[in-house]
């Protein structure tokens, strides 16, 4: 009897692990960073993207398309700071408003293999290097800080795991280790994020099922930090539900990337990183050329300059 508990929690066990990994992309990335007066700008090379990263919280993302076409515009340092160089020195030196926000690099550029983790659907990303940890929100805020092995999700159950379409559905949830709870709903296909709602560590609240195929919900524990511009995410937990009777159907892709000069129409079921990929460029650029903030929002008609 004890070895079939011990087989039947393993595979428990193995099962959660697949889960969260499933939520999960990450692993090793190789970036050149520099320390500025207010802030830091990172190379990342796997797209040859800058990031800017700046001491208020704001992110910046700067293709290697856009930077690359910039000339040299070398900016003489006060003694015992520096003026970057290379692709940093584009971006910088021709770019007023992040040289406002930065001021001049305090330190000579290095290379590291940083920690990268990317969670869907919500899209957070954190990234440690050095002795620098980020979180990094798809609204272009940024905090320092990492997930935590102390928070976590101690319960999370729905009413119904096939929920009908625009009807109740009730969550319950309960945690430890943080201050709070926010609770986001996406519609799983296209990442859209549906809801996103502050609430007690632990309780229950109802909402009205999404009319679309299937939805994810996540538990994220969140603690307070003062004059942060966004919130420290400690841990997190995710369920991907089948809607039933949904009325609303996501046609694939048409895998075509078809322009009227260099623009793209958004048609329905498509989503920033499925345009990209057809169109064949990388997310970042897409997002950047269009200055779209939150990857997650985009609407049928919309029109995208494709870079």
């Amino acid at each position: 009897m004890k070895k079939w508990m011990i087989v039947i929690i393993g595979m428990l066990i193995l099962l959660m692990c697949s889960s969260i990994a499933s939520a999960q992309r990450g692993g090793l990335l190789a970036i050149t960073y520099q320390r500025f007066e207010r802030g830091y700008m990172v190379w990342r090379a796997d797209n040859s993207h800058i990031w800017v990263f700046g001491d208020n919280g704001q992110v910046f993302n700067f293709p290697a398309t856009v930077y690359q076409r910039y000339a040299e515009n070398r900016i003489t340092a006060p003694s015992g700071l520096r003026a970057p160089i290379m692709g940093f020195g584009k971006v910088w030196g021709n770019t007023q408003a992040i040289r406002d926000l930065l001021g001049y690099a305090t330190t000579e550029e290095a290379s590291a293999n940083a920690n990268y983790q990317q969670i869907a659907p919500s899209n957070v990303i954190f990234l440690a290097f050095a002795n620098v940890t980020m979180q990094i929100d798809p609204d272009g805020r940024w905090v320092s800080n990492a997930l935590s092995n102390t928070a976590r999700v101690t319960n999370f159950t729905l009413s119904s795991y096939t929920p009908r379409a625009n009807e109740q559905l009730t969550i319950n949830w309960s945690s430890e280790g943080g201050d709070f709870v926010v609770l986001e709903v996406h519609e799983t296909n296209s990442g859209r994020l549906l809801q996103a709602t502050a609430l007690s560590n632990s309780g229950a609240t109802t909402i009205i099922t999404p009319n679309t195929p299937s939805i994810s919900i996540t538990i994220w524990v969140v603690k307070n930090a003062q004059n942060a511009t966004a919130y420290p995410r400690l841990a997190y937990q995710v369920q991907n539900v089948q809607v039933s009777n949904s009325t609303v159907t996501t046609p694939p892709p048409t895998g075509q990337c078809t322009l009227v000069g260099n623009v793209y129409t958004v048609q329905r079921g498509d989503t920033l990183s499925r345009i990209a990929r057809r169109c064949g460029v990388t997310l970042d650029a897409l997002a950047t050329a269009n200055g779209i903030v939150n990857r997650n929002r985009i609407f049928v008609g919309q029109r995208l300059i494709i870079p």
